[in-house]
């Protein structure tokens, strides 16, 4: 794994669960709510798709009535993003 992509990992760990502070909630769903709000702020791209697909979040996203809003952030298929 390469510097950059481990540098990666480390920031959206730090960030995963973001989504939850009260300040954010706007869909309830803290993978969307987080992914929002770093994109609000010019986070790179790939730091917040990877927020926003953490921890298996497309199943939840499903249940919730929300895939269409978390598929505006593009699932990545490597390493780092682990199913």
């Amino acid at each position: 794994m390469s510097q950059t992509d481990r540098d990666l990992l480390v920031a959206a760990a730090w960030l995963h669960d973001i989504g939850y502070a009260p300040e954010l909630r706007d869909t309830g769903f803290h993978p969307l709510d987080g992914a929002r709000h770093l994109e609000s702020l010019a986070a790179p791209a790939r730091l917040v798709r990877l927020v926003a697909h953490h921890s298996g979040a497309v199943y939840e996203a499903e249940q919730r009535g929300l895939s269409a809003e978390l598929a505006v952030y593009e699932r990545e298929d490597s390493p780092i993003l682990t199913p």
